[in-house]
This record gives structure tokens, C-alpha cells and sequence, in this order.
């Protein structure tokens, strides 16, 4: 059957070049396809093309006059061959040709069945774009509202070069509204933007959100339906900061979807909208495949739809699905299913023989996130399993088990938080109907933290902006810290190669920081160019902007670090005049937020909870404190903890043995008698438990100790202790415990298993973590008997507050108080100063994009400061992090006594005349701008002198120390 189109194609922007714009399917030749175009067109001339994946440029007139020559593409090759190169046909020739509004004829050897719209699986979303192909040469009507500005520029339209015409760009007014006359060049530029897919690189402090809300307001100047705006944001905070700043522009705003037209949906129900609407289907003349038509501004819930990621996926579900999620907070009900999933998919643990201590459902809720946020296919996905069997390893397809677990998801309605976003994108995919809807219900798609989304995300932006890609991106690759989360930095740095290439889709770079000091942008900039993948960016201050400073303390002691702290703070709250809500201490970890939080405390500096900080009820926490009670008080110990602490680390003691412990109405005097059963010969676990417990008993604690309740007589006959012994420091008896008992063995293995499978959140509290902050606790409180006091009131404190705290964690501070948190936490946010305490994250077996994402980290922190910047350094390691030295210039060999010389001679140069003063060094070496007051310049020598200190140590010439260079080192600030 013969099946002809002749569809008039209107452009998505300027005017349309007249002529026939024809596609045909079953053509069997290239001559069959000329003398079809013939019959349908006879006034028009046809020059034959033959490449698909190339622009097809500005229209040629011909030598002797008329119109120009149509372009005539037929393809030669297979349909399989077609489907394999359609993303580059789509992108190289057909948007191209949309955009130029160019004429054309097409033919192709097979059916229009290819192009049309099918149900997919998230694995098959690539077949969008020969539906795209369709959809785009067969559209009837010309670009929507807001495409391109009133007079009608080409693309880009901040400049000539970006218009393929060659016509330079009429000069316009800027978008309406209270920032518009704040606007610089470049956030302009982005903001006029014309038509396509655009690209806003916006490196911190430089008007992201002002980029995106002037945005909306030019679009909707433009004669834009706000209803047909849609803006994504990363978090709720977000989110509500666009509808709250979109509502003082009297934009309105709307968390409603709306419903498709009636019609039955895959499960079976029915659709509630008030009319019916015709769907994705065939033309029942022609049956060629159509489309939906543009939804009428009525049909619409009336304002600009914002919502995060997550909440659009809810809503989705909750409107056009008839959904009923039950949201699943703290992990117990999906670990349920997934442990019922594992059993009916013939998962065995039995058969598995997993090691003590991992944990397999776990292992699998790992790799649940890998299919559900980074959309990796789950027949891909392998488990690995340490095992106890014939291999250590063992790895289990996954394939199944999700499945399975899929399956009991639609029975419960139980979803986690990436499910909302994945069963919404699965089911734009998967119905045609559903899909057509809503991308017909949004004509303009914006999305903020761009550099920020997972696989899932950017396939949920992917689906709603086809076919014409009226996006608009905003974010910064170098603020990508969501790796651990499954965050694609292609998204952002292949941006073009995912959409038309230019000049159908632009990049605009936002320079300008107007948030930080000087100091501040040139110390990050510095830093995060070290970074190797990355957009290039010359990022730099405002005008004007103040110097502001960021300055490194070294110590090899906590207690002066934090009094260091403490006294920054106070400095800055007076310096800058500002509220202690406006300063912070971000840390890298959780886990250190309790040290800080206590010695602000003891300073007397108000503070907020150490928010989200789970350090006591950590399950290393648990299991020191559970040895630290063996040696001090064993019959103290339930039969559980006894239980538990036997095979930790693993002594491979039998289950039997430890049901018997662990059941026992004294586990300690059990343990003891299952000892005394061990035969002489062979492995003694529990008899070299006893003995380790006694032997630590006999050279640490003294008998009289009632740290944690009286000492077991049988564990402490035979110490030597007597009256004049001094007892060991808290620090000591954690250290030899830990080392005694394997515990630090343990913890590595644990991190290392951790990393491998990425289980641990970026800033979240690994064994080792939580070690090192009880090892300072205990440095804090030396005798063991406060020591456990504050343990233990602490505890108490975070079983009681920890949930409370997380849930106020994404919140900013009510009171005013200094602000405790991560480093990933404050991403978004912003305070006068802030100090980075004892950064020593570990880069050193990381691969190199894991080493850039961690460099990332350390900008973010930075840049979260509007002043000043105060790094505290434990020099006790005598290692300084490569980070730290990248964020200062590398010193000259010589410097710090050039510099310890000339600060010398500032000061003795202070009375003075300030011009020509102290101009030269011996031999004429250059010095820092004597032009400045002599205090001033002061300053700078000694904060560069304390960098080299701190960051080179090396380069600092050794001499006598003496008492008076303690006092030397203070008055230099």
C-alpha cells in the first residue's frame, strides 16, 4: 500500500523557507521517491541528498533563478541500520530542518510503524528517538508560544554568530520584573535565550536562581503559558524558594499534574479528566501514527508547576496512576521485601553461607539503587556476597530477585524515595498515552542543579522535554558532590552531545561570584582547577568586592584547634557584626560533629544539635563500648551483647556455642566455662578471649576501678597493680582494647567492604570514623571514668533527639546559634564565615573521579562563605592533605625567611612614611605592596607565613625553639 504524507511543517523559529515538506514510507528507489515527490509537488525542484547525519545548511538558490531546490533524502540502507543511527539523524538533520523551517522530502523503504510511539522498558528509552523523528516531520502546527522572542531572531538571540541566518540580533527589552535591571551580560544573554535545548553554567555565588526566575518571566513576556512551565528543583528548599519568588512577581504557581483524557490505563482504571481527548493513535484517513493535541490553557491547573524530583514522581503516580505509595522513611519495610524477594526468587542463604557480620539483603539493597536511581538494567546487575563457602566470593544475578521484588512493591504500594522517581519514568515509557500526555502538558521544562542528577532523574528530564527540547538547565560540574548517589556528571558535561548540536542548542557561563570575597573565589578557583573533567570557567569576584581571608591553624592538639575555633568565631561575629546564625562549622564527616558541638559548648559559643549525628548508636560505637565493659565489668554484659561481641571480629565459634552464651542466665561465668571445655590442642577462640580480657585487666585497670561498676574478681586476680600506680588515660585503655581485640582489623575491612559496594552515605559516619571521634572524646576526657559518664549521657542524648535531628537537618536555624553540619548538607547554602575543621578525608586509593568529586567537596565547603574561611589542621600525623596545598600557592624555596625578614623590618619601619618605606630587600627581591599601612600589610605576611607553616613544614627552617616564639606566633595576628 502506497502511504504518502504531505504535512506542512511550521518552524520552530523565524520564518519558514516555502516549499513542500513531504515524507514516504515503502519507497523502493531513489527514482520511485523522486517521481513521488514529483506528482505531490510539480512546481517544485528537487536536488537529491544523501547525508542523514550532517546540517542540511541555509537553502541554495539555484544558478538561473526560482526557488530554491528541495532537498531529497532517501534511505538506502536497513531498517535495523536506521534504528541504529536515528539519535544522530535526529539530532543532525531533523532538528536542523524543523529549525530552519526548510522544505524537504524524505523517503524511507519500510513502514511507518518505526516511527511511531510503543511501550517501552526503561532499557528500550533510546527508541524515543525514532518516535521523536515522527513526531517532529510530522508536526502539523508551528512552534508554541515563547520558542523565540516577538520579533523574531534566530537561535540564541544574544548574538549574530549564534543565528545560522547570519542576521544580526535586533536589540530587545530586557525581561520584566524586579531583577531584571540587575541583570549582568551574561546572566542576560542566558535569560533571552530563543528556542532549543540551553545550558547554564553557573559556578557558585553567580545568580542561579535569579537566572531561572528571570527566565520564566521572559518566557511568559514572551507570550508563554505559565501553565505550561514546568521547573524542577533538587530539594524542597528549593523548590519553595522558586514558587515564594515566582508569587512576589505575581506569577502563580501549582503542585497539580492534572489527569491524562478518559481512557483505561494499564491497570485497568479509568482516567478522570472532564473531557475526553484524543491519544496517541493513527490517523484513521491516512493511518499514519498522530499525536494528542496541545493540551488549551483551560486544561491545565492554572500556574507554573514546581517540584523537586522526587515530588513530580509522587504526583505522577498519586494523579495520572491512581497510586497508593506508602513511602518507606527508615529502610525496614524494602529490607522486608527484599528478604521475602530473595527467598521466592530461590536466593538461599543457607546454600550462600555468608560471612558473620555482612550483610546479604543489605548487599542487595545496594544494588536495588544502582537499577532504581542509575537505571543500570538489573539482568546486569551482580551481588556480591562474602562467603564462608568453598569461594570467599560469591556473585548472585540480581536479575530475579528484583523481579521478585518489584512484584511485591505493586502488592504493598512500598516505595523509597528513588522509586518514586523510577516507577514514573517506567510508566511514561511504558504507556504511549501517559507519555504523549505529559509532555504535552509542559511546553517549557527548567531544571535547577543540573550537575547534581542520577541516571533516573535526567531520564525523567529526558522524557518530559521531547520531542523539541525546550529546556533550560542551570548548574555548576564543579558542584558535583552526588556521586555516591549515583549522580552522572555526563548529564551536564555531555550536554551537547545529547541534544542538536550548535547553534540549535547553547551554553551560557555565569562568571561572576557575587556571594564570596575575594579571597574566598580566588582560593576555590584555585583549587577546583586542579580538576582535569571539567567545563573551563574564568570565575571570578564582583567588583568591589571585599578581600576576606582564608586562614589554616595547626596544631597537633584537639583542645587548641577547637580553642582556635571557638575564638574565630567570636572574632568574626564581632568583626562582621553579624548573628551566630550567620557563621558555621562544616564538617567532612558527621561523625565530627560531636567534638565540635562540645567544644563550643565549653567555650560557652551557642551552637545548634549536632544535626543527623548517629556516633553512639553506630554499631562500632556499640561494639567498643561492649569490649570496654568486657574488661572492665564482664558480668555486667547481657546475653545478647555477649553474644553478639564472640564472633566480632569473627573468631569462627560455633553457632551452637554462641546460642549458649548468648541464652545464659550469666553469659559471662558461660563463656568462661565453654573456655575451660576447650581441648589443649587445636584452635582455643574463647579461651583466648578470656585471657586477652585478663591480661588487659592485669596491666590497665586498677582493682578499685568503678568506672563502669565493680571489676570481676575472676578476670582481675593476678594484676599487680598497687597504690601508687597512675592509672591509664581513657585514651589508653580505647587504644589497647581496640588493638587487643582485632577491633581495628575489623573496622578497615568493614570501611573497604563499604566502599566497594558504596553503601555509605559521603559525610556518613564509617567505623573508622566513628573511632577516630571516640579516640578524641577520650583525649577530651582523659580520666575513664568521666570519659564513660559523657558517653554515656550522650548516648542517651542522640537515642532520644537523633530522629528529631535528622528531620531538622535540611532546615535553617530558628535561633540565633552557630550552625554544626557537613560540608554536603550546606550545599545550596550560604554563611558570613565558616570554619572546615581537621579535613583528612583519605583520596589516596580512590580512582581519579572519585579524587575530582572529593576535590568538589572541599570547593563547595569553601564557597559557602560569603567572608572568610578558617581551616583548622591536626598537625600530629605530620601529613598535610594535597587539597589544603591546592588551595594556596605553592611557596618559593626561601620564602618563608624572605617573608619572616621583611615582617621584621614592617615592623620596625612602622613610624615611617608609608610611600617609599621599607621599599627593597637586601639584593632587591620583591615583596608584598609596601604601599600599604604597615598594620595591613602585616597581616597579609603573617597569614602567609602561617600557610607555609601549616602546609609546608618542610619549608620552614628549623631553629631553637624558645618560649618566647609561642608568643611571637600570636602577635603576628
Amino acid at each position: 500500500m502506497d502511504r504518502t504524507a504531505d504535512t506542512a511543517l511550521g518552524p520552530a523559529g523565524g520564518t519558514a523557507v516555502p516549499g513542500p515538506r513531504l515524507v514516504f514510507f515503502g519507497v523502493t528507489s531513489r527514482r520511485d521517491l523522486a517521481q513521488r515527490a514529483a506528482a505531490a509537488a510539480p512546481d517544485a525542484h528537487f536536488a537529491s541528498r544523501r547525508a542523514w547525519t550532517e546540517d542540511p545548511g541555509e537553502p541554495r538558490r539555484r544558478l538561473l533563478g526560482g526557488a530554491p531546490a528541495v532537498g531529497l533524502w532517501f534511505w538506502t540502507g536497513s531498517q535495523d541500520e536506521f534504528e541504529a543511527q536515528a539519535r544522530d539523524i535526529l539530532l543532525r538533520l531533523v532538528h536542523p530542518l524543523v529549525g530552519r523551517g526548510l522544505p524537504f522530502c524524505l523517503g524511507f523503504p519500510f513502514e511507518p510503524e518505526v516511527l511511531e510511539a510503543r511501550r517501552l522498558t526503561v532499557a528500550e528509552a533510546t527508541r524515543l528517538d525514532l518516535e521523536d523523528i515522527g513526531r517532529l516531520l510530522r508536526a502539523a502546527s508551528p512552534g508554541r508560544a515563547g520558542d523565540e522572542p516577538p520579533d523574531g531572531t534566530g537561535p540564541g538571540a544574544s548574538s549574530p554568530h549564534d543565528d545560522p541566518s547570519g542576521r544580526p540580533a535586533a536589540p530587545r527589552r530586557p525581561a520584566d520584573g524586579p531583577d531584571a535591571v540587575r541583570l549582568d551580560d551574561a546572566q542576560r544573554a542566558a535569560v533571552q535565550h530563543a528556542r532549543g535545548p540551553a545550558r547554564v553554567l553557573a559556578p557558585a555565588g553567580s545568580g542561579k536562581t535569579k537566572t531561572l526566575i528571570s527566565r520564566v518571566v521572559e518566557l511568559v513576556d514572551r507570550g508563554a503559558d505559565p501553565s505550561g512551565v514546568l521547573m524542577l528543583a533538587f530539594n524542597r528548599k528549593a523548590a519553595e524558594q522558586l514558587e515564594e519568588r515566582l508569587a512576589a512577581l505575581g506569577i502563580p504557581s501549582t503542585r497539580r499534574i492534572g489527569a491524562p483524557a478518559e481512557g483505561p490505563t494499564p491497570g485497568g482504571r479509568t482516567g478522570r479528566r472532564r473531557r475526553p481527548r484524543p491519544s496517541s493513535g493513527r490517523d484513521s484517513a491516512s493511518g499514519h501514527p498522530v499525536l494528542a493535541p496541545p493540551l488549551e490553557p483551560e486544561e491545565r491547573p492554572a500556574g507554573v508547576h514546581c517540584a523537586t524530583f522526587n515530588a513530580f514522581g509522587y504526583r505522577y503516580q498519586r494523579e495520572i496512576l491512581r497510586a497508593r505509595i506508602q513511602l518507606d522513611h527508615d529502610g525496614r519495610s524494602l529490607r522486608t521485601l527484599m528478604a521475602r524477594a530473595m527467598e521466592t526468587a530461590g536466593v538461599s542463604l543457607r546454600d550462600l553461607k555468608p560471612r558473620r557480620g555482612s550483610d546479604p539483603v543489605g548487599a542487595f539493597l545496594q544494588a536495588l539503587t544502582r537499577v532504581r536511581a542509575a537505571l543500570e538494567p538489573p539482568d546486569e546487575v551482580e551481588v556480591r556476597i562474602e562467603s564462608l563457602g568453598d569461594a570467599p566470593l560469591v556473585d548472585v544475578p540480581f536479575g530475579p530477585v528484583h523481579a521478585q521484588f518489584t512484584r511485591a512493591q505493586a502488592a504493598t504500594g512500598v516505595q523509597s524515595f528513588d522509586d518514586q522517581i523510577y516507577f514514573a519514568v517506567a510508566d511514561m515509557l511504558a504507556d504511549p498515552a501517559h507519555r504523549a500526555f505529559v509532555q504535552a502538558r509542559f511546553d517549557h521544562v527548567l531544571v535547577d542543579e543540573f550537575q547534581d542528577l542520577n541516571g533516573a532523574e535526567l531520564a525523567l528530564v529526558d522524557v518530559l522535554s521531547r520531542p523539541h527540547r525546550r529546556l533550560f538547565v542551570v548548574g555548576d560540574d564543579d558542584q558535583l558532590i552526588y556521586g555516591w548517589r549515583q549522580a552522572d556528571p555526563r548529564g551536564i558535561l555531555e550536554f551537547h552531545r545529547r541534544m542538536p548540536p550548535r547553534p540549535w542548542s547553547s551554553t551560557y557561563t555565569l562568571c561572576t561570584n557575587y556571594r564570596c570575597s575575594r579571597a574566598v573565589v580566588e582560593t576555590g578557583a584555585r583549587l577546583v582547577s586542579n580538576n582535569v573533567v571539567r567545563e573551563a570557567k574564568d570565575i571570578h569576584p564582583r567588583p568591589g568586592a571585599q578581600d576576606g581571608e582564608v586562614r589554616f591553624y595547626g596544631s597537633p592538639s584537639w583542645p587548641e584547634r577547637a580553642a582556635e575555633m571557638c575564638s574565630f568565631l567570636r572574632r568574626e561575629k564581632q568583626r562582621l557584626g553579624c548573628g551566630w546564625r550567620d557563621l558555621a562549622v562544616l564538617c567532612r564527616y558527621r561523625s565530627q560533629q560531636l567534638l565540635v558541638a562540645l567544644a563550643l559548648d565549653a567555650d560557652d559559643v551557642p551552637r545548634t544539635p549536632a544535626l543527623g549525628c548517629t556516633l553512639f548508636t553506630h554499631p562500632a560505637a556499640k561494639l567498643l563500648r561492649a569490649y570496654l565493659r568486657l574488661v572492665c565489668a564482664p558480668d555486667e554484659l547481657s546475653g545478647p551483647t555477649m553474644g553478639a561481641l564472640i564472633n566480632r571480629p569473627n573468631r569462627f565459634v560455633s553457632a551452637r556455642d554462641t546460642e549458649s552464651v548468648a541464652t545464659a542466665a550469666r553469659p559471662w561465668s558461660r563463656l568462661r566455662a565453654l573456655a575451660a571445655e576447650e581441648p589443649a590442642s587445636g584452635p582455643r577462640p574463647l579461651s583466648t578471649l578470656v585471657e586477652q580480657a585478663a591480661s588487659l585487666v592485669a596491666t590497665l585497670v586498677p582493682p578499685d576501678s568503678t568506672a563502669a561498676g565493680p571489676v570481676s574478681s575472676d578476670v582481675t586476680s593476678g594484676g599487680d597493680w598497687t597504690s601508687d600506680d597512675q592509672p591509664p588515660s581513657s585514651v589508653d585503655l580505647v587504644w589497647a582494647v581496640v588493638e587487643t581485640f582485632g577491633l581495628d582489623g575489623l573496622w578497615a575491612a568493614e570501611t573497604d567492604a563499604a566502599a566497594a559496594g558504596e553503601g555509605a552515605g559521603p559525610d556518613g559516619a564509617g567505623p573508622l570514623e566513628v573511632f577516630d571521634s571516640l579516640l578524641l572524646l577520650a583525649e577530651t576526657y582523659p580520666e575513664f571514668a568521666e570519659y564513660l559518664e559523657v558517653w554515656d549521657r550522650l548516648r542517651l542524648d542522640e537515642e532520644q533527639h537523633g530522629e528529631a535531628a535528622e528531620e531538622r537537618a535540611g532546615d535553617e536555624p530558628e535561633d540565633d546559634r552557630v550552625v554544626i553540619g557537613t560540608i554536603h548538607a550546606a550545599k545550596g547554602r550560604e554563611y558570613d564565615s565558616v570554619v572546615i575543621p581537621d579535613y583528612d578525608c583519605d583520596v589516596s586509593r580512590w580512582s581519579a573521579p572519585e579524587v575530582e568529586e572529593e576535590r568538589r567537596v572541599v570547593y563547595v565547603g569553601v564557597t559557602r562563605a560569603r567572608d572568610a574561611v578558617l581551616f583548622t589542621v591536626d598537625t600530629s600525623t605530620g601529613f598535610v592533605h594535597p587539597f589544603l596545598r591546592e588551595l594556596v600557592e605553592a611557596p618559593d624555596p626561601g620564602e618563608h625567611e624572605s617573608l619572616t625578614a621583611w615582617l621584621e623590618e614592617v615592623g620596625s619601619c612602622d613610624a615611617a612614611p608609608v610611600e617609599g618605606a621599607c621599599e627593597t630587600a637586601e639584593g632587591g627581591a620583591s615583596r608584598p605592596d609596601t604601599a600599604q599601612p604597615p598594620a595591613a600589610l602585616r597581616r597579609l605576611i603573617a597569614a602567609r607565613l602561617s600557610e607555609i607553616e601549616v602546609l609546608y613544614p618542610e619549608l620552614v627552617p628549623e631553629r631553637p625553639s624558645t618560649a618566647q616564639d609561642g608568643q611571637d606566633a600570636d602577635q603576628r595576628l
